[in-house]
């Protein structure tokens, strides 16, 4: 019966919803380009680019609206490294980039951990639709935050 039961769900669910194997990069093809989040204050954009089938690489900005003054900078980078894949952000303030491992996709999400780090823990990049894309930033409990992006049509 459980067998049945396991199957019939595998069948029914969209393949959007069933996990994949987490071992390239090639779920993450929708994440290149250029991303905007907005609040009454700041805005903050990630562009990511394809470097190599292995390696994407990513700029964070978060910038004051009324000044234009940056509050803070990160570079980060998607990496398949002998079929792991990790997010390793750098952010300005760090001595040295943290690695948060790649544990459950699908071809519209990953969730990357670092267990070991004090903050953030988790981050959970969502695609949400063709062009928006929420992004979870916590402790892998109740605190943190998200972002909700757009993405920025090529001009």
């Amino acid at each position: 019966l459980c067998l049945c039961l396991f199957l019939a769900t595998a069948y029914l669910l969209p393949s959007s919803t069933m996990a994949q194997a987490c071992d390239s990069l090639d779920t993450f093809q929708w994440l290149l380009g250029e991303w905007i989040a907005e609040d009454d204050r700041r805005t903050t954009t990630e562009r990511w680019m394809r470097v190599s089938a292995r390696t994407y690489e990513g700029t964070g900005t978060v910038t004051e609206k009324d000044t234009g003054a940056i509050r803070g900078m990160e570079s980060m980078r998607l990496v398949e490294m002998s079929g792991t894949v990790f997010m390793i952000p750098k952010a300005e303030h760090n001595l040295m980039p943290t690695p948060f491992r790649l544990t459950t996709c699908t071809d519209r999400s990953g969730t990357f951990v670092n267990e070991t780090h004090d903050f953030p823990r988790q981050l959970i990049y969502q695609r949400k639709g063709a062009d928006s894309m929420y992004v979870s930033v916590t402790d892998g409990a109740e605190s943190g935050f998200m972002l909700r992006f757009g993405k920025r049509k090529a001009d």
